[in-house]
């Protein structure tokens, strides 16, 4: 048998029941959605010689600013100058918040990456197919 489960069969049958449950979550008190630690950037899209942005360069499987300290809304664009692949992933159980888990892509020799810190902390960020590679983003108002 072939099952195909759709969003729509997880959602209360009767059309009021939803409308319902929908505007409670909408007005709910403290029900407010924090804004992500770090969201992926179009490395094409950011000003490398903005006052936002920071660059690090990743060399010899090395982020070779290990630790930087930034203001929220900076821009860390990762260039890659070794021969292989590296990412760069801020993995939930490393840091404080449940929801600092991103991932960049995979991106080869001459390639950017880049990532906008929007919320003040420490972050430890790692390569997901390198994790000895480690560097630390610290988040603090300028």
């Amino acid at each position: 048998m072939d099952y195909k489960l759709e969003l729509i069969d997880f959602l209360p049958k009767n059309r009021s029941i939803t409308a319902m449950v929908l505007a409670l979550l909408l007005i709910m008190p403290g029900a407010v959605v924090a804004e992500p630690v770090a969201e992926v950037v179009d490395p094409a899209k950011v000003d490398m010689e903005a006052e936002d942005t920071v660059r690090i360069d990743v060399e010899d499987f090395t982020y070779l600013k290990g630790k930087v300290q930034v203001a929220p809304g900076t821009t860390i664009v990762w260039v890659n100058k070794d021969s292989v692949q590296h990412d760069v992933k801020l993995p939930m159980e490393q840091n404080d918040s449940l929801d600092s888990m991103v991932k960049t892509r995979l991106v080869g020799q001459g390639k950017r990456i880049a990532l906008r810190f929007n919320r003040e902390g420490s972050y430890l960020y790692i390569c997901s197919i390198h994790p000895f590679m480690k560097g630390i983003v610290q988040v603090q108002p300028a």
